[in-house]
Order: structure tokens, then sequence, then C-alpha cells
């Protein structure tokens, strides 16, 4: 028997997929998110959607056309750069000439932002409480769980779950629950801006990116852009420091000076090209830190009535493999299957809830395994000193391969 009412702490890409779901087989779903409303916070750059993941999750929500309507198959190219701005081993660029990444099969690319509204416009009305912060969450005597909620004007709800869902990333207040395991710093910290109008304003910088991502990776440091909709691009400065580097250690005035932490972060830099530095000197004057976290690939808990976890919640990563959204939709597609009592054919299952989440994560932690190991073993080779060179040979030894099957 499904349950009468789920309740999804976040409303990432994984929360709202799952809510979606959930509402297609008519079970009663609330989604509860500390952002005040969908637009309060900038939602990241482009997203390479893959084909038995991220576009499966989209087919099995009935928003895949919805999806084509707004990707770009332009965008999914990767060139790799050297501080001196051209290819390795190539010296500086004098064209446009790209050197992609290897061929992955169909993976068009969408804005973050705009896959987030073709989800949140599938849902109900009122379906995400907006403004609604998780503060605990306890385990009840009869396997649900009590959840005390903050809503945005500072009053508070208590209310007792029969299912829950944490789909609240990186930091879940709802893993505890289930696994004292937390994540670990990787060794590497980003610096984000962007970049407006970038064909019209900066049309050097444009020729310099192409249509997708540029990583300019060496000395164990990166300049990585990233083109978005809108003219707009967003860049990514990469540097393997000590975790308090960010806060401590740089002494870069992050919070309080735009002008003099620009002025820094290129002097990190010295010895790169001239194009390469003028993306940091005509960058938005916004400097975020944001060092990366990766939970261990091995991390299991053991199955518990009325509560389960997805996306970055259960096996955050870094970005270098281009999974984390990827396989948060499709853990929230293959759950909201298993909480409604049917394979993903859509055909009736003959087994409790809990059985079912039980195979739900197992066939999550086996897939999710692989994509971690990659993430992690792409994190240390872009950034790190054999860079961008053992990473030239790497895509070269992958394009040989061919695309994986569909």
């Amino acid at each position: 028997m499904p349950p009468s009412h789920v309740h999804i702490v976040g409303a990432g890409l994984g929360g709202l997929t799952l809510a979606r779901i959930l509402q297609l087989s008519n079970i009663l779903v609330t989604v509860y998110e500390r952002e005040t409303d969908p637009v309060s916070r900038a939602q990241g750059g482009t997203l390479d959607m893959h084909t038995q993941t991220g576009q499966k999750a989209l087919r099995l929500a009935k928003l895949h056309d919805k999806f084509e309507e707004q990707c770009s198959r332009l965008a999914d190219t990767m060139m790799i750069r050297g501080k001196d701005g051209g290819p390795p081993g190539e010296g500086p660029p004098d064209d446009n000439e790209d050197h992609d990444g290897p061929p992955d099969g169909d993976r068009p690319e969408i804005d973050r932002g705009i896959l987030r509204k073709i989800l949140l416009d599938s849902l109900e009305p009122g379906t995400v409480q907006w403004g609604h912060t998780l503060r605990s969450i306890t385990p009840t005597a009869t396997g649900m769980h009590r959840l005390v909620v903050e809503t945005a004007n500072s009053t508070f709800k208590t209310f007792v779950a029969e299912f829950v869902v944490g789909a609240d990333g990186a930091w879940s207040k709802m893993r505890p629950i289930l696994t004292p395991a937390v994540p670990a710093y990787t060794g590497v910290t980003f610096v984000e801006t962007e970049l407006h109008d970038v064909d019209s304003q900066h049309p050097e910088i444009a020729q310099l990116v192409g249509d997708g991502t540029m990583s300019a990776i060496q000395d164990s440091k990166g300049i990585i852009v990233q083109r978005n909709s809108g003219g707009k691009c967003k860049v990514y400065l990469a540097f393997r420091v000590a975790q308090s580097w960010a806060s401590v250690d740089s002494g870069i005035p992050f919070d309080s000076d735009a002008e003099t932490t620009r002025a820094r972060l290129v002097g990190l830099f010295e010895g790169w090209s001239e194009g390469l530095l003028n993306v940091l000197r005509v960058a938005e004057p916004n400097f975020i830190p944001r060092p990366l976290f990766a939970m261990d690939p091995e991390t299991r808990w053991e199955t518990k009535e009325g509560i389960t976890l997805l996306g970055d919640a259960a096996h955050v990563m870094s970005p270098f493999a281009g999974e984390g959204a990827n396989l948060a939709m499709i853990d929230a597609a293959e759950l909201g299957y298993a909480l409604a009592g049917k394979n993903l054919s859509g055909e009736e299952a003959s087994t409790s809830v809990t059985q079912a989440v039980a195979a739900f994560e197992s066939r999550m932690f086996k897939r999710a395994k692989p994509a971690a190991e990659e993430s992690a073993k792409n994190l240390d080779l872009f950034i790190s000193d054999q860079a961008p060179f053992a990473v030239a040979e790497m895509m070269k030894e992958m394009m040989s391969r061919g695309p994986p099957p569909s």
C-alpha cells in the first residue's frame, strides 16, 4: 500500500522530480524548501542530461518534450587548454578550433534554472512550501518521523510524517537518522563568478570559450568557463588548497572588497595568458568561494521504515563527472515508482513500501559508486600538476573508444 502522504525536504531537481512522479500516481506530496521563492537564489550553470539517468527521469516524469523545447545540443562540448590559452602542447590559439572532450552520445545541455522551472510548473499549486526550513527530525515508536519546520516568518510547525525523503543536499539534516557519514573536503576550492553579455561585450572571450565549456588547467589551478543561456557564462576558478584557504589562509577579502579580491585572484594566475586573465578582469564583481566536498563512495546504510535519501543527500560528489543532477533525478524517478508500488514499466509490484525502498537504495548505491569514483579520479587529474597534458591524453583515449551505447 503506497504511503498516503509523502513529505520531501528540498526543492532541488531531485526533490521536484520525485514530487512530479508521485503526483502522476495520485499520491499526496508536500515539498519543504528553505528558499523563500523560486528565484531567491542563483541556480548554477548548465547541466548535460545523460540518456540513461537525467533524460530517463524526464521521460518517466512525462516532461521530456518540455526539456527538448529548452535544451541545446551545441553546448555539449569541452575544450581543454593550458595556461598559455592554447590546447596542450600547441601554444596560444590563433582561431576558434575546438578541442573537445570525449563523445558521450546524446547529452544535450540545459540551464539548471530552466530545468527547475519545468519541474516546478508541472506540479500542482501549493506543492512547494517556500521559506520552510527543517530544524529537527526524530523517529517515533511507530516507524514515522516527527519534523519541526521553521517558516519564513519565524513560526514553527510540528507534524508527524508517514514517509519523509531527504533531498536536502550535501549537508542534509536528515542523513544522521540513517548514517553518521558526512562529506569530506576534496582538497579543491572553487571561486565562482560570471560574465554577462559575453558575445556582444567580450567577443574575444566568447571565441576562447566556444559553444560549451572551456577548461584552462595547469599547475593545480584552473579557469573554467561554462556557457549559459542569455549570453551569460559561469566562471569557476579552481585551486588545490587547504579547506581553510578561502576563510583564513588566503587573506582575500571575499565578503568585503570585490575589486581587491579580483586583483588578488588575478595575481594567483601570474604567468597565465592575457586572454585567460582577461576573464577575471571583466567578470562580475561577485566572487563566491565554494569548497568542494564528497561522500565516501562506499557509504551505505540499513533501510529504515518511513525514511530515505536521494541525490546529494545520499552521495554528494565533485562536479568532475557531470553526474550529480543526473543521479538525483533518476534516484527520484525510481523512488517515486517504488513508493507508488510500481516497477519502471508502470506495472504493479507486490512488495511492501519498506521492501521497495530497500531495493531502491540498493540500486542507488550501486549506481552512485562508480560515478563518485570517476568524479574523484577526474578531480585529482584536472586540478593537478599533470594537467593539462594528462587530461588531453585521457580524452584522446576515451575518444578512440567512441560514444557509449545509448
